[in-house]
């Protein structure tokens, strides 16, 4: 599976838009359509579509380099079968969900390989600058069906946006709070308002600060969590950047660790939830993380 690696906070919603709970197979299924709930989809045409790009597409050639913004939309072409055109005129032929799905992957790339900013496709493709995931009735609603002494693996393409929503709506119910994250504590309270959510940094610089756990001591992460939900009676814990530990550790041990995490959370009142992004684990690990977690999907 190709790796992908940060992508703009606007592809949150993948091609499909839907964000609901899969129950893990082994255990009853729940009565269908339980939730009530998809995150919200912005109606838009194709024609609509293949014109906002093409505007994109002519404007981005102007501030790019021409030739890496071709090369970037031929490679996407053969990824996308469906999709047809060239030097940015391009053709549906009525199908919206693949143009969405190619012009996040579009976006995803040049922001990855051109350092075009998110703000720049914002612009052009007004149909993603939907309400924000925390402020939506649809996240409201999930969280509300969760159910302590259960873990969540969240799919959720780019930088976990909708989890952190999710996660402050859980802490702001009285769910005591860890965050352990890639992401510097100071940065996410400012951007999300946690509060008291107590939270550790995933990070290999060496700080003398006290909240900071080297990726490679995944002995470390499974005692601070652990210890976590024995002194908190309602504890929801959100271990996010697992694509950062298998590349430290390797698949086998961050797996076990989810398995163990697992096991203490069932015999607890707490909450495990683990975002990651389909795109940037291979296919196994994903099953088996599926397998033994129940599923929240927003990709």
């Amino acid at each position: 599976m190709r790796q992908c690696t940060a992508f703009p906070a606007f592809l949150r919603i993948s091609n499909r838009g839907q964000g609901f709970i899969n129950e893990n197979p082994r255990r009853k299924r729940w009565p269908e359509n339980v939730l009530g709930c998809r995150v919200r989809r912005v109606a838009v045409r194709a024609e609509e579509i293949e014109r906002a790009f093409k505007t994109m597409y002519s404007e981005l050639s102007t501030i790019q380099d021409p030739t890496l913004v071709r090369e970037i939309l031929e490679e996407l072409l053969t990824e996308h079968p469906l999709v047809s055109g060239s030097e940015g005129d391009m053709d549906l032929s009525g199908n919206v969900e693949e143009g969405l799905a190619f012009s996040r992957d579009f976006a995803r790339r040049c922001n990855q390989l051109l350092g075009t900013p998110e703000e720049f496709f914002l612009s052009h493709f007004h149909w993603e600058a939907h309400q924000p995931p925390g402020n939506s009735p649809e996240i409201e609603q999930l969280v509300k069906q969760m159910i302590a002494g259960r873990s969540y693996l969240i799919k959720e393409y780019g930088k976990s946006k909708q989890t952190y929503m999710l996660f402050k709506q859980l802490s702001d119910q009285g769910f005591s709070g860890l965050c352990v994250s890639r992401t510097k504590p100071t940065i996410l309270e400012s951007k999300y308002g946690f509060g008291k959510v107590e939270s550790k940094w995933l990070t290999d610089i060496y700080l003398t600060e006290n909240n900071l756990i080297n990726p490679t001591n995944v002995a470390q992460i499974n005692i601070i969590v652990k210890d976590f939900m024995k002194h908190n009676d309602r504890g929801a814990i959100l271990l996010e950047g697992i694509e950062y530990l298998i590349y430290y550790n390797g698949n086998d041990s961050i797996i076990k660790l989810l398995f163990s995490l697992n096991e203490n959370v069932m015999v607890s009142d707490s909450m495990l939830i683990v975002p990651v992004d389909p795109k940037s684990i291979d296919p196994k690990t994903l099953y088996l993380l599926e397998k033994d977690l129940e599923v929240i999907d927003f990709t």
